[in-house]
């Protein structure tokens, strides 16, 4: 769509990628109280949106932080938002901007 990124190679998207996913691993691991906003037993597991979240990570980087603290809040959201996230994930492209 119009709002995705180009990349100049594929090794360019997997280097991309890793430095978001190595930046928001290293954020999470020195504020582990967000960390254990993402583990709830009473949630479906997150497993299977995978693929889709490290498809994005570039772009996900500068929500981790506030889809934490704010929708995350204490484990509250997760599950009213889990059955749903495949499709947020597809239509993050459209949803992004705003």
């Amino acid at each position: 769509g119009k709002n995705n990124r180009d990349y100049k190679s594929v090794s360019d998207f997997v280097v991309q990628e890793t430095a978001a996913g190595v930046r928001i691993v290293g954020n999470l691991l020195s504020n582990p109280a967000q960390l254990t906003q993402l583990i709830d037993p009473e949630t479906p597991t997150l497993v299977p949106h995978v693929p889709a979240i490290l498809a994005r990570l570039d772009r996900l980087e500068i929500h981790v932080s506030p889809i934490l603290s704010q929708v995350l809040n204490n484990k509250q959201h997760l599950r009213t938002i889990e059955p749903y996230l495949g499709e947020i994930l597809e239509r993050f492209d459209d949803i992004e901007p705003h």
